[in-house]
């Protein structure tokens, strides 16, 4: 076995889960996903299609009516996107792997801001490359956003660096770049020579401060400042914003000459997707309003209960997000999120996801999913973590 797949870490995520999956005592809020269904109309597309003896294999970078949605999607938020620059792919994390395979060589110097969801600094190193890592400053005051400092950036990113991987809306802070950031970061990376890889499957769920009508806006996107041959791949998902998580479908947006060779990829990885859920995704790109407007206003009322909510508790400091589905947080005195989460489990019947899983500058942090279709089972949740808090010494210094 190759070094670099043996001294893969498991995931942490997974192994505070597998404490409590099966346990009807806990509320588990662990994974990054809504427990609403996929809504019926997709389904009945799926089985429509199914009915209709799709079943056969489809072309390596997806329909061609799916390409189209998804071209006219894009350009909905973004500059005119062409199906050339689409590629259909088995869900977000085979687009990251297949985009990372199609730019990185072993050797090659990989940048990642993080804290960051772990699959995107284990899959440079599943493909040798050598990782460096530019970590956020996190929440400085009750309340606060985690953010970047942006010369450190673009002091790490050298003509040596192969490739950028960020990842905005961020899992699991919920940090987000702004427009200037990405327009100065996307510069920088043109005199260097750099790709970035940006991991933009949370776009759409986005909690600006003004009165925008949620699930109306978008969040920036490398996209608006980048022109159709910079070096730029952007990764997308119908898991987040349109429930469809287990459908296992993304899709890519990449410089038209890249398009062909990450074809070739596809077919090497997986073939090609099947049909059927392709059907269901055109139909949820063709009824996007029904959908992720209702999802993100659920959302963002989950998001402001939570975090009011936690903010009330005794020594816990509460990131608030811009984007995505988490509760970033951190409780004064406890340093080891991995020994924490797991005595939340077993002690409070309370399931959060532990920071350490997305980098070592987030190892005292909690991540909390609010992506519930029941806002009092927040409360609940809450309640028991403020039970438990009530119940611990005054020096929890043991962790």
């Amino acid at each position: 076995m190759r070094a670099a797949v043996r001294e893969l870490s498991p995931s942490l995520i997974r192994e505070v889960a597998n404490a409590g999956i099966g346990r009807s005592d806990v509320l588990p809020f662990w994974f990054g996903e809504s427990d609403e269904v996929t809504p019926a109309f997709i389904r009945e597309a799926a089985i429509a299609s199914l009915q209709a003896g799709e079943t056969f294999y489809a072309h390596n970078l997806g329909l061609p009516e799916l390409r189209e949605a998804v071209a006219r999607y894009m350009s909905d938020w973004h500059p005119a996107i062409g199906v050339d620059r689409i590629a259909i792919t088995a869900g977000g994390v085979n687009g990251l792997m297949i985009a990372m395979q199609a730019l990185v060589d072993p050797g090659d110097e990989v940048v990642v801001v993080t804290p960051v969801w772990p699959n995107l600094t284990a899959q440079p190193h599943i493909l040798s490359a050598r990782l460096r890592c530019v970590p956020l400053r996190p929440a400085g005051s009750p309340g606060g956003e985690w953010s970047l400092d942006l010369e450190v950036l673009l002091a790490a990113i050298t003509p040596q660096t192969r490739l950028l991987v960020i990842n905005a809306p961020n899992n699991p802070t919920g940090w987000t770049l702004s427009r200037a950031e990405q327009q100065a970061v996307l510069e920088h990376c043109r005199k260097t020579g750099t790709w970035i890889l940006a991991d933009e499957v949370y776009e759409r769920l986005y909690y600006p401060d003004g009165g925008e009508e949620a699930g109306r806006v978008a969040a920036p996107s490398f996209l608006d400042v980048a022109d159709a041959e910079d070096r730029l791949v952007v990764v997308q998902s119908f898991s987040k914003s349109f429930l469809m998580t287990g459908w296992r479908l993304g899709w890519l947006v990449m410089p038209a000459s890249l398009t062909e060779h990450v074809g070739k990829l596809i077919e090497f990885n997986t073939s090609c997707n099947s049909v059927f859920t392709q059907r269901a995704a055109i139909t949820a790109l063709e009824r996007t309003d029904e959908l992720t407007p209702r999802l993100v206003r659920h959302l963002r009322s989950g998001r402001d209960r939570l975090v009011s909510a936690l903010a009330r508790l005794p020594r816990l400091q509460v990131s608030v997000p811009r984007g995505g589905m988490y509760a970033f947080f951190r409780l004064e005195g406890y340093e080891d999120s991995l020994i924490l989460a797991k005595r939340l489990v077993a002690e409070a019947g309370l399931g959060l996801a532990p920071g350490a899983a997305f980098g070592p500058e987030a190892r005292s942090w909690l991540r909390w999913c609010f992506a519930s279709r029941d806002l009092d089972r927040l409360d609940r949740g809450v309640e028991r973590l403020d039970a438990w808090l009530a119940a611990q010494s005054d020096n929890p210094r043991g962790l």
